[in-house]
């Protein structure tokens, strides 16, 4: 359900299924957008069945906001995250993402630059038996070449370089989408 009025925007969603881990949840969003210029904050809950004795509530908060200049947009967000996180840390942790993106006709080039501070407290241990760090910076860059409103294709590239070098990523993406 959501309202829009004068420029803002607020959102909620919610969702029961007794048949998954996923109890209940809900999200919260409110925005305000103006021809070249807009912020958002944003809330979610997760209620998660683990076992028949366990069960975790876990929230993700974000805020962020964009400004065009001309044909470049600039996105910096901060997001404190307990589900999702990079180290599988139940507490969570937070990220920092900066984006840029250029568009000119059809085609859009776009690229972001993250970093994700992890407050883990049970740490993987190298081989002194000292823990390993957890924080990670990531990086991505793509192209979107839009044929109409409703179809793209697009490919990217984005790489994770963790201090811990297990959780290290190299992932190549290529697609088309048609909105129906």
């Amino acid at each position: 359900m959501g309202i829009k009025s004068s420029g803002f925007s607020a959102r909620v969603q919610g969702v029961v299924d007794d048949a998954s881990e996923m109890e209940r949840a809900g999200l919260l969003e409110l925005r305000f957008t103006v021809p070249h210029f807009g912020v958002w904050l944003a809330g979610s809950f997760a209620d998660l069945e683990l076992n028949e004795v366990t069960s975790e509530n876990s929230t993700n908060w974000k805020v962020g906001g964009y400004y065009h200049f001309g044909k470049l947009t600039f996105g910096l967000q901060y997001e404190d995250a307990e589900i999702g996180t990079l180290d599988n840390n139940p507490e969570g942790g937070a990220y920092i993402l900066g984006s840029l993106d250029f568009t000119k006709n059809n085609v859009t080039i776009a690229g972001w630059v993250a970093g994700y501070l992890s407050d883990i407290e049970d740490r993987m241990l190298d081989e002194e038996g000292k823990p390993i760090e957890e924080d990670a910076l990531s990086w991505a860059i793509g192209a979107k070449y839009h044929f109409s409103k409703r179809t793209q294709i697009y490919g990217g590239y984005r790489e994770t370089n963790s201090d811990n070098d297990f959780r290290d990523e190299n992932v190549a993406t290529f697609g088309i989408r048609h909105v129906f």
